[in-house]
């Protein structure tokens, strides 16, 4: 759409408050959010690792900030990442792009 911009910000938002049902929010916050920013090697091009690191550490921060202002948005983008890279550290190739951010959150 012309015109149309959606911040990394607004749009990981926008994805973790997608629900239900399952597929449908799988669909959303893992095959059109998650791999848009983190798409597994495919973005190995400078202009791709800056935006990872921009989304990598507006998700951080996000989350950071229960430890000190508990909020619902912060909630929701936890809920996010633990829906979309799961419980356990995994040390696939695929995944070493949203490694580090995975440590921090399982933390």
């Amino acid at each position: 759409m012309a015109g149309f911009e959606v911040s990394t910000e607004e749009l990981t938002w926008l994805a973790s408050n997608v629900q239900s049902p399952r597929d449908f929010c799988w669909s959303v916050q893992h095959n059109a959010m998650w791999h848009e920013f983190f798409n597994f090697g495919k973005g190995d091009g400078s202009a791709a690792r800056v935006i990872q690191f921009k989304a990598r550490r507006m998700i951080y921060d996000e989350i950071n900030e229960m430890s000190t202002f508990p909020n619902f948005k912060g909630a929701k983008i936890l809920a996010l990442c633990l829906n979309v890279m799961g419980l356990t550290l995994s040390n696939e190739k695929y995944f070493a792009d949203s490694r580090a951010l995975h440590k921090a959150v399982l933390s």
